[in-house]
């Protein structure tokens, strides 16, 4: 079950929408990287009353190649394609997009139709880590669901001195980010989990004050860090220090 104590809006809306023959899209955003798979799981589960196996015809789900850091338009077309055929053994089928953040434009523009003309008894749900990295076209024909956000433990150093060193020439920040984290793996996973969170502030505040140019600098800053922070999370041979390293002199 969706848990209704943590994320309330979320478990009324999907008891409703469920129920409904056709419905807007669900937009499910400020998901975290721990959060995606159980609370997609969950609302598989609560959707058809019943586990479902992975690889269900009536669940279809849009995930990226993993040899590529996005989903491309051709991966995408063919998901539409599969929803729009006729349910299997369900009276309903169920498109999900966990990681909608990884679309490219071409496949946001592909999926338009799809989310304004909705298939009678077709349902889609996305997730986000952040609905900034979407296209406008997409969040305006979305039901957008905002989970609650809880701000990561942060080293009080990191805290105080981030936006100061990553400010500073290519040479420094890498220096002063090699002294701070010492290469320490949790540290680094730590300072992109805080990247992550002061870059969605400061997008926001951007997109506020209608500044395109550093909204769009921002964007690509926090879709890498993003990036990198679930290649940290998911994937035991990545390199914290080169991560960090690249992360650091991309920054401007």
């Amino acid at each position: 079950m969706i848990p209704e104590q943590k994320f309330p809006l979320l478990h009324r809306i999907i008891s409703h929408w469920a129920d409904e023959p056709e419905r807007p899209p669900l937009l499910v955003n400020g998901l975290t990287e721990s959060e995606t798979g159980p609370i997609f799981e969950a609302i598989v589960k609560y959707f058809f009353q019943k586990a479902v196996a992975a690889g269900h015809p009536d669940v279809l789900i849009l995930e990226r190649d993993p040899k590529k850091t996005g989903i491309d338009v051709d991966r995408t077309r063919e998901f539409i394609a599969q929803l729009a055929l006729s349910h299997f053994e369900f009276t309903r089928k169920l498109g999900l997009i966990p990681e909608a953040h990884r679309l490219n434009p071409a496949s946001q523009n592909a999926l338009l139709k799809t989310l304004e003309e909705p298939l009678p008894n077709r349902y889609l749900i996305l997730g986000t880590a952040s609905k900034n990295l979407l296209l406008p076209t997409i969040l305006s024909r979305a039901t957008i669901v905002n989970l609650p956000q809880s701000a990561p433990a942060v080293d009080g150093e990191l805290r105080d001195n981030y936006r100061q060193w990553v400010r500073s020439g290519p040479a420094q920040r890498l220096k002063k980010g090699e002294l701070w984290s010492e290469n320490r793996p949790e540290k680094i996973k730590q300072f992109f989990d805080f990247a992550i969170q002061d870059l969605r502030q400061r997008l926001a505040e951007s997109l506020s004050r209608r500044d395109a140019k550093k909204a769009r600098q921002l964007t690509g800053q926090l879709t890498r860090a993003l990036s990198y922070s679930e290649q940290l999370h998911r994937t035991s041979g990545a390199n914290p220090k080169l991560l960090l390293e690249s992360f650091l002199l991309n920054l401007s």
